[in-house]
C-alpha cells in the first residue's frame, strides 16, 4: 500500500499531550482519491487471495480424492491378489487331493486286474490240466500203444540190467503179456523181461524195477507231477506277491 505520508501535506496541531493531524484544505480531494484507490487494491488483493484459497482448496481436495481412489483400488488389487492365491493355492490343495485318489484307485483296479488275472489263469490251467487227464485216460483206454509209448519212455537209458520186471494194472496184463519180448527188447541188455500185477492199480501203471533202480512212469503218476509242479508254481508266486 503507498504510503499517505509522501503524498497528503498537513499540519500536526497540538491537542493537550496529543497530535492531532489534519490535512491541508487543498490536498483532501487528493486524500480521498488516494484512499479509495487503496481500498480498491486491498479488495482486488482480497480476491485474488480468495480467489488463491480456492483454487488450492480445490486442488487439495482433488489430490486427496485421487489419493483415496489409488488407495480404494490398491486395497481391491491388494484383497484380489490375495483372494486369487488363496483360491488357487485351495485349487492346487484340492488338485492334489484328487490326483493322489485317482492314483489309489487305479492301483487297486491293478491290483484286482492282477488278482483276476491270477485266478483266471489258474481256472485255465486246471481246466487244461482236467482235460488232459480226461484225454490221457480215454487215449490209454482206447490205444495200446499208449502204453508201448509210456513204458519206451520210462526205460530210455537204462543198460546193463539182465533181468527187468514190469508191474502192470489187472487191465494191461494181457496187452503187456502178449507183447513181452517186443518190451524186452525195448531195455538195452535185457535178456528177461518178467511180469506183475497191481490188482486195484489204475489202467496205465508202468512201473519197471532193475537191481539199481526203481522206475515209476505210470500216467496217472505223470499226471500228479504235472499238477504238483503247477501248484508250486502257484505257491511260489503267491509267496512273491506277499513279499511284495
Amino acid at each position: 500500500m503507498r504510503s499517505l505520508s509522501r503524498l497528503v501535506k498537513g499540519s500536526f496541531i497540538n491537542v493537550g499531550q496529543s497530535f492531532d493531524y489534519r490535512p491541508a484544505p487543498e490536498q483532501l480531494p487528493v486524500l480521498c482519491a488516494q484512499t479509495e484507490d487503496g481500498a480498491e487494491d486491498e479488495r482486488a488483493q482480497l480476491e485474488n487471495l480468495r480467489a488463491e484459497l480456492d483454487r488450492d482448496q480445490r486442488a487439495m481436495r482433488e489430490g486427496m480424492r485421487r489419493e483415496a481412489e489409488a488407495i480404494r483400488a490398491e486395497a481391491a488389487e491388494q484383497g484380489y491378489q490375495a483372494g486369487y492365491e488363496q483360491g488357487r493355492a485351495q485349487a492346487l490343495e484340492e488338485n492334489g487331493r484328487s490326483l493322489a485318489e485317482i492314483k489309489r484307485l487305479a492301483q487297486e483296479i491293478e491290483r484286482d486286474r492282477q488278482t483276476l488275472i491270477a485266478r483266471e489263469e489258474q481256472n485255465l490251467i486246471d481246466l487244461a490240466l482236467e482235460i488232459a487227464c480226461k484225454v490221457v485216460a480215454d487215449r490209454i483206454e482206447r490205444d495200446d500203444e499208449a502204453f508201448v509209448r509210456i513204458f519206451r519212455q520210462a526205460v530210455e537209458g537204462l543198460s546193463g540190467q539182465k533181468i527187468v520186471q514190469l508191474t502192470v494194472s489187472r487191465q494191461d496184463i494181457e496187452f503187456a503179456t502178449a507183447h513181452v519180448q517186443r518190451l524186452c527188447e525195448m531195455v538195452r541188455d535185457a535178456e528177461k523181461l518178467t511180469l506183475r500185477v497191481i490188482e486195484d492199480a489204475p489202467k496205465g501203471t508202468v512201473i519197471v524195477d532193475t537191481d539199481d533202480v526203481r522206475i515209476d512212469a505210470s500216467a496217472h503218476r505223470q499226471l500228479e507231477a504235472i499238477e504238483q509242479a503247477i501248484e508250486d508254481a502257484r505257491y511260489a508266486g503267491e509267496t512273491e506277491e506277499g513279499e511284495a
